[in-house]
């Protein structure tokens, strides 16, 4: 851990995370479930809901299992410091582990740079971590081509600073919007993604996911969209639809690959919601999409559960759409946690599940750059 990665101690009690359970889009991982407890935001100006209680812990850990996993396909969870020691293609990290100092995502991702023989290639909004610095350093003095591109908001940070102090090359997308993407692929065949930020909070203290993938296909897929930033500063709106292999399947389940704004992802995310028969279950950092949220109600008004967990900044925003749904029956929670709920997940008729760096949002949507698998 370096003298950055010191995770900070939160006022008040801190709550364990739900890890619940992920995978891509045919599949839900089984994973560890901890006590996680929320607090039902009351709908604004509406009478509470029949039968829906909003005292907080009234969501059991036994119904979280239940809301967010399922028995159809069991991946192996990623705890081991050497990501590419056995033969599963798809692994998955959550955050805040069981023990507070321990961050068994970072020496995943740390062992995966350090594994690299030619390329290591990274898309990271917010780089802190000196240690996650140090092994990319490391690749590069020894000849592996590494690259990075950051959020210009956030070009000081010591993960960036120690990059480019060893020659390391890092460009920024110098925009107002954000460079949003939390991705790297390593030597064309391993893609690590997800919703966790390469910093202290969020591989410590915020609820987070990080999934990483062996497929060439999908790296082809990332690099393409990491070149285009890198070699060609094409950023935002000026990115090019040209994802090589948008369909394709690992180990026989079925993924499909986006990355916003070019390829019209809320278009994607409305078509499945719509396709729900029976539940939708979602962790978000913010829900703020109109068209998103109006699928929703479709859905509800059809009988399908709508069933979420809602960080707690983002629902006090006046355009979160959390309390027109709960007036009209759907479940939704905000999170415990003091620090923050940080995922970017739905999960359909735990069967499919949607999970990456794109928030559900008009900014994800238009300006940011951002991915979704």
């Amino acid at each position: 851990m370096g003298k950055n990665e010191t995770a900070r101690a939160p006022s008040g009690r801190r709550l364990p995370g739900i890890p619940f359970v992920l995978l891509f889009l045919v599949a839900v991982l089984g994973g560890f479930v901890g006590g996680l407890y929320f607090t039902r935001p009351a709908p604004d100006n509406a009478a509470p809901i029949a039968g829906a209680s909003s005292r907080q812990g009234s969501l059991s850990v036994e119904r979280v299992w239940n809301l967010f996993t399922a028995p159809k396909f069991r991946g192996r969870l990623g705890q081991s410091p050497s990501p590419l020691a056995d033969a599963s293609p798809i692994r998955v990290y959550f955050v805040p582990s069981a023990d507070p100092a321990a961050s068994p995502a970072k020496e995943a991702l740390i062992a995966l740079i350090a594994c690299a023989k030619e390329s290591v290639l990274c898309a990271f909004y917010d780089f802190e971590l000196e240690s996650v610095a140090a092994a990319l350093v490391e690749r590069h003095e020894s000849g592996v081509r590494v690259a990075v591109v950051c959020d210009s908001d956030n070009d000081s940070k010591p993960g960036v600073a120690l990059c480019r102090q060893a020659g390391v090359p890092v460009v920024f997308d110098a925009r107002s919007a954000l460079m949003h993407n939390k991705f790297c692929v390593v030597d064309g065949r391993h893609v690590w993604t997800g919703s966790t930020n390469i910093t202290s909070n969020g591989m410590f203290l915020n609820n987070n996911n990080s999934v990483l993938v062996t497929s060439a296909e999908l790296a082809a897929n990332f690099t393409s969209e990491f070149e285009e930033m890198f070699l060609y500063k094409q950023f935002g709106a000026g990115s090019p639809r040209n994802t090589p292999h948008p369909v394709l399947e690992v180990a026989g389940v079925g993924l499909e690959c986006y990355f916003a704004p070019e390829d019209n992802v809320e278009r994607a995310v409305i078509a499945r919601l719509a396709q729900a028969r029976e539940q939708i279950t979602f962790m978000a950092f913010v829900l703020t999409s109109k068209p998103i949220a109006a699928v929703m109600e479709k859905r509800l008004a059809a009988g399908v559960a709508v069933r979420g967990v809602l960080e707690r900044r983002s629902a006090g925003s006046r355009h979160s759409r959390h309390g027109d749904l709960n007036r009209l029956g759907a479940e939704i929670y905000v999170d415990g946690n003091p620090n923050t709920m940080h995922h970017k997940v739905m999960v359909l008729d735990a069967r499919l599940v949607m999970t990456g760096s794109y928030n559900f949002s008009a900014s994800a949507e238009n300006r940011n750059d951002e991915n979704l698998i």
